[in-house]
């Protein structure tokens, strides 16, 4: 169980189908706020479980080169914080699919920003990867009144000792396939497994996977190595930089597809 209500009931409508959840990333307002909304709007209707939003940075250093120039082009509409609130509340009224807020820690948690988002309702996870775990446990303490869940982050770097901490700590936990930048494009999935199995005898909430994830193939090995969701970010972000929109649904749909089970999968 997480401790968002949206969350919560997004993973169990998927349990109860025997699916996976299918998470996909996009920076807001990429390439202008209209769009995006409408864009996104049909991500959710071709598959997606969730949706992580991008705060658009001045300095998306954990980013790679895909997902740093849809930064640069969510940029080009004006400062965020101009726009950013009414394009949030906008989306949160088109969508009722879990909404996750990843930012970085200067442009929005250190300025308190994400106050606003918390209070105002439009988010249900916040994804912070430039700050230490015990900072992320502090947040979680500061937002879980407010039934927001703050996603912890593990990598195949990480000691046994942390691995365990957080386990026993964390309600949603992201498992990175490697550390670095977000798409690699010499990236691997090898440590799925592994990561799994090092939090499993601890852990009681949702764990999902991503980094890496290209196509629908390696949507199901994640989600077949148990995994209750797998994350899509610069595969689904090329495919907008490109403006092709027929493709970015028809590679969400095929992803959606690859997190049933063979014998649904074949019937759908």
């Amino acid at each position: 169980m997480t401790g968002n209500k949206r969350n919560n009931l997004c993973l169990q409508k998927v349990k109860n189908n025997q699916e996976g959840l299918l998470i996909g990333y996009f920076a807001a307002g990429d390439p202008n706020p209209d769009k995006s909304l409408e864009l996104l709007t049909e991500t959710v209707s071709a598959g997606l479980d969730i949706l992580e939003i991008g705060v658009p940075s001045a300095n998306p250093v954990y980013d790679g080169e895909i997902i740093q120039r849809a930064h640069y082009r969510a940029r080009l509409n004006g400062a965020p914080e101009e726009w950013l609130p009414d394009y949030m509340k906008a989306l949160r009224e088109r969508v009722d699919v879990p909404l996750w807020a990843m930012a970085y820690h200067r442009d929005f948690i250190a300025n308190h920003w994400y106050e606003i988002f918390v209070k105002e309702g439009w988010i249900d996870g916040l994804v912070i990867p430039d700050t230490t775990d015990e900072e992320l446990a502090r947040l979680q303490e500061k937002v879980e009144p407010s039934g927001v869940d703050v996603i912890r982050f593990i990598n195949p770097g990480m000691k046994p000792e942390q691995l365990e901490t957080i386990a026993k700590q964390a309600k949603i936990i992201y498992a990175q396939m490697y550390a670095g930048t977000t798409g690699d494009p010499f990236s691997t999935i090898n440590n799925a497994h592994q990561l799994l199995s090092s939090i499993s005898p601890w852990f009681q909430g949702m764990a999902v996977a991503g980094f890496g994830l290209k196509n629908a193939d390696n949507v199901r090995e994640i989600i077949e190595t148990g995994y209750d969701g797998a994350v899509v970010g610069s595969a689904l972000v090329s495919k907008c930089e490109f403006h092709e929109k027929d493709g970015l649904y028809r590679l969400i749909s095929e992803m959606k597809q690859s997190t049933l089970p063979s014998s649904k999968a074949g019937e759908a």
